[in-house]
């Protein structure tokens, strides 16, 4: 497979917001950053919690073009 990371960012855009939530949280598992980034044990526990509530389809995603909308609006 030969493929542009601009590839594959355009096609990962075209996603729905569940999918790209997956993609984006397998990306970041395979960083292999040094976990010395401060995020606090309550908070690595809200986002484990809520990264499962989104694969068991739980969630209530809220597409983000509406939440820009709404903010720009706003203000």
């Amino acid at each position: 497979m030969n493929i542009t990371a601009e590839q594959l960012l355009s096609g990962a855009m075209e996603l729905p917001p569940t999918m790209l939530a997956f993609m984006a949280e397998k990306l970041i598992e395979n960083l292999n950053i040094d976990n010395s980034t401060g995020i606090s044990e309550q908070w690595k526990q809200t986002i484990n919690r809520r990264c499962k509530e989104m694969d068991k389809s739980v969630a209530n995603m809220i597409d983000a073009n509406w939440v820009f909308t709404k903010a720009h609006i706003a203000l």
